[in-house]
């Protein structure tokens, strides 16, 4: 891929669907309108959720290596945590679910950057959606389409692409 060198510093990361398949939740944690999300339900469902092949390698690349981890997602902070804690992975940063600044808003990737003390020019993002890309180049960091479960993967192929997470090793 044209322009990705190998001194990157940090990856900015999506939770669903690009680090794990949590379509085993898909039923508990859509609340229907004017209903709360039953988080105790949700947080049962996590041992149904899959690591994608490939991304426990890149962690572990990546802490050898001190390149940091960041997660940003829609999804909530409590969840992104205690599906790591229960998979054994730890990341730098999350940046959960925001009242106030939602996926593309460039502030979640100024947040992330900010608090692992990284220039944009040392990151990759990489998301399985087009508004992980429109929050990336928003942010202003490089993105790369990640194509294993994406529902959206012909509309990320007008950018850099990667079919599996081992294909991150050659960056890191």
């Amino acid at each position: 891929m044209k322009g990705i060198h190998s001194n990157v510093k940090a990856l900015i990361l999506d939770f669903d669907m690009t680090l794990f398949d949590t379509r085993a939740d898909n039923n508990v944690r859509k609340a229907k309108k004017g209903s709360e999300i039953k988080w105790d339900d949700v947080f049962a469902v996590i041992p149904e959720y899959r690591l994608y092949d490939g991304w426990r390698e890149v962690f572990e690349r990546a802490k050898t290596k001190g390149v940091k981890i960041a997660i940003i997602s829609t999804a909530k902070k409590d969840l992104i945590q205690k599906t790591l804690d229960y998979f054994g992975l730890q990341c730098d940063i999350i940046v959960g679910w925001q009242r106030c600044y939602q996926k593309p808003h460039p502030h979640l990737v100024e947040m992330a950057l900010n608090k692992l003390q990284v220039s944009k020019d040392y990151v990759i993002s990489i998301g399985d959606s087009v508004v992980d890309m429109e929050m990336s180049q928003n942010g202003g960091v490089r993105f790369i389409g990640a194509l294993w479960d994406s529902q959206e993967s012909n509309d990320l192929k007008i950018g850099d692409v990667i079919c599996s997470p081992k294909d991150i090793l050659g960056f890191i």
